[in-house]
């Protein structure tokens, strides 16, 4: 079929043979072949060139129409290969139990050995950006959140503990009440940040009025080194305690705050490896 829209583009059975290339005699026996077949005339030959009749004219634009199909249905797979072999990428909340969750990646990988994963970690509205753009594949996210187009299933949760200076009085107790940071200097992760900030502040809020002003931190980090620098108290995850800071101490709360994460991803991307990945992350993670 190419070699027929070669012919007709050339006007010349010569520099069409040498474009397709094979030999005049082998382009003129094919030619002849596919109008025995079609019984139609698609070339007349000239003295100094080839016509193209009105049965060529006729196959040969259909003939490029089929050919364009040809190579979008070729690039569509191709594409369609290169997304497959392309490793799944995971993004993990920087505030979530890390540890944990590499486990749970291992494990999920393993079960679906076909399936290449990389990993990076972000804040929660990072990485919902990212699964919107195409950056990321699925994401272990901070709860509340949510975003048009993204599928979310919940994954766990954990209890809020409070950081305090070392030498604090309350520092001495096993647990500590919400009703006790009222009245107390506080730093806590900024909205933008901590997702679960909410239910910090409505358990605040519940506690009753308060006699200093909240502050925000951009990290956990930052968080700590103002407990530590600043004598304030800081309220995060538990799995926030394998950061040791001299100075510091973790305390659990008496009335427990629960805050969670899930797994996110495109309602749109129905990818089979990634589906397949997903479910297995999600079976492992129910598990002890």
């Amino acid at each position: 079929m190419w070699f027929v829209v070669a012919v007709a583009e050339e006007r010349n059975f010569s520099h069409a043979a040498s474009r397709c290339n094979i030999t005049q005699p082998a382009l003129s026996r094919r030619i002849q072949e596919v109008e025995e077949a079609l019984g139609a005339k698609l070339f007349e030959r000239q003295t100094r060139c080839v016509r193209v009749t009105k049965a060529g004219k006729l196959f040969v634009r259909e003939a490029r129409r089929t050919l364009e199909q040809s190579r979008g249905t070729v690039s569509l797979v191709q594409a369609f290969a290169k997304q497959q072999a392309s490793p799944v990428v995971i993004g993990l909340s920087s505030l979530s139990d890390l540890p944990r969750l590499y486990i749970l990646v291992e494990r999920a990988q393993r079960s679906t050995s076909a399936v290449t994963v990389s990993l990076q970690t972000a804040y929660t509205s990072q990485l919902i950006s990212g699964l919107l753009r195409g950056d990321v594949d699925l994401a272990v996210v901070d709860v509340p959140t949510r975003a048009r187009g993204i599928r979310l299933h919940p994954l766990a949760a954990e209890p809020l503990v409070v950081a305090l200076p070392e030498k604090l009085n309350l520092s001495k107790q096993s647990t500590v009440q919400f009703t006790e940071l009222k009245s107390a200097p506080l730093i806590l992760l900024s909205q933008d940040i901590d997702p679960g900030r909410a239910a910090i502040d409505q358990a605040l809020s519940s506690a009753g009025a308060r006699a200093f002003k909240v502050h925000d931190a951009a990290s956990i980090l930052e968080l700590l080194d103002e407990v530590a620098m600043h004598g304030r108290l800081g309220v995060l995850r538990q799995s926030a305690t394998r950061f040791q800071r001299q100075g510091v101490v973790y305390k659990s709360l008496a009335d427990p705050v629960p805050v969670g994460c899930a797994l996110a991803w495109r309602a749109d991307d129905r990818r089979p490896a990634l589906m397949s990945l997903r479910d297995s992350f999600i079976a492992f993670s129910r598990q002890p």
